[in-house]
């Protein structure tokens, strides 16, 4: 007997696809007709596993976050100074980005109208970050402002590096750029 050919998973192909086609043209390049066509399924096969485009994008984008956000949530209660810790939560940034760039991107490009159907998932990683904020300011380890403040800064230097990386004005790869980012990062939020 011949070995017989892997069995296709056909809503893992979608997901893939749709990360592919949003990462590249945004959320519009991601119809239904394009997300098959890219997964080389029938528009019917998109429907047996997603009522809706929309719940297929909920799903990709819920996906990636919790994959990026489940090790940042354990920074949260380790025994790591301040410093290292936000250092880490960069690395961490970084590594999925170089990793899985087309989903980094996806979640970078979701539009805004997703949030009502993401539900808390839209906030997850800032809630991380203003509640690790909040805990290490309570200890006196960073600097007195408000935590969404805090995010704001963080985030507009954090997510500069991919956005620069994409646009070709910085080589890849951004986890190259951890300690600087950890140093301005430092500079901003430190004691």
């Amino acid at each position: 007997m011949g070995a017989s050919t892997p069995k296709r998973d056909t809503k893992e192909e979608l997901v893939h696809a749709t990360i592919r086609l949003a990462s590249r043209g945004g959320m519009e390049a991601a119809s239904v007709r394009s997300i098959t066509r890219e997964a080389g399924v029938t528009e019917g096969a998109l429907y047996r596993h997603y009522r809706s485009k929309e719940q297929l994008w909920v799903e990709v984008y819920t996906r990636i976050v919790e994959a990026m956000a489940e090790d940042k949530a354990v920074l949260l209660d380790a025994d790591l100074p301040a410093r290292e810790r936000l250092g880490e939560w960069i690395r961490l940034t970084y590594a999925y980005y170089d990793g899985n760039r087309d989903a980094f991107n996806y979640v970078l490009l979701a539009p805004k109208s997703l949030a009502d159907s993401l539900g808390e998932v839209y906030t997850r990683q800032g809630r991380l970050f203003t509640e690790l904020f909040a805990r290490l300011s309570a200890k006196g380890e960073v600097r007195e402002m408000d935590p969404k403040l805090a995010l704001a800064l963080f985030a507009g230097i954090v997510l500069t590096v991919p956005r620069l990386v994409n646009e070709g004005g910085l080589e890849p790869l951004a986890s190259g750029y951890t300690e600087e980012i950890t140093d301005a990062v430092w500079r901003v939020l430190g004691t």
